[in-house]
């Protein structure tokens, strides 16, 4: 018997690759607008991450659909 590694279910993997692409796009360009010295995300910006993290389905995942959550365990 052979270890084949861990791969991950196509619904999970497809996830992670919107994840991935969410952070890649969205997080350097407010990176660069607030500064290396920032100690955290201003509202103005957090209030847009938070929306298109909804909008690519990113958002509570493990709460329930039927309440706006992704329905993953």
């Amino acid at each position: 018997m052979t270890f084949d590694g861990f791969d991950l279910p196509d619904e999970l993997a497809m996830m992670r690759d919107v994840a991935r692409r969410f952070v890649a796009e969205r997080l350097p360009a407010v990176e660069r607008e607030i500064g290396p010295e920032a100690t955290r995300i201003p509202e103005a910006h957090l209030a847009e991450l938070r929306r298109d993290a909804r909008r690519a389905g990113l958002w509570c995942l493990d709460a329930p659909v039927e309440y706006g959550g992704g329905g993953l365990s």
